[in-house]
C-alpha cells in the first residue's frame, strides 16, 4: 500500500466519522468539508502528474549497461537519450 491509498483510507474514515457526528447534532461540518478538499487534493494530484515521457519514444538507446535490479531481481538495462542526459532503466 502507497502513502497516497493510506492517507485516502484515513481521509474516507475521517470523512464518515465527521458526516455521523454532523447528522447527530454536533459541529461536523468542518471536518467533513476539509475531508472532502483534502481528498480531492490527492485525486487531483495522481491525476495530474504524470510522467510525460515514455523510455520507448524516439531517442532513448540501449547502451552496453546491464545489471541485475537488486529490489525486483532481474536484469535492468539502461537506455540512454544523448539529446537531453537522461538515463531509463526498463527490464
Amino acid at each position: 500500500m502507497t502513502l497516497r491509498t493510506g492517507v485516502l483510507y484515513a481521509l474516507a474514515a475521517l470523512l464518515v466519522v465527521a458526516l455521523i457526528s454532523a447528522l447527530t447534532g454536533h459541529r461536523g461540518w468542518f471536518f467533513v468539508i476539509e475531508s472532502v478538499v483534502a481528498a480531492g487534493m490527492i485525486v487531483f494530484e495522481l491525476s495530474r502528474y504524470r510522467a510525460t515521457r515514455s523510455a520507448s519514444e524516439i531517442g532513448f538507446q540501449p547502451t552496453a549497461e546491464r545489471f541485475i535490479d537488486p529490489a525486483s531481481g532481474r536484469m535492468t538495462t539502461v537506455y540512454y537519450d544523448a539529446k537531453t542526459g537522461e538515463r531509463d532503466y526498463r527490464d
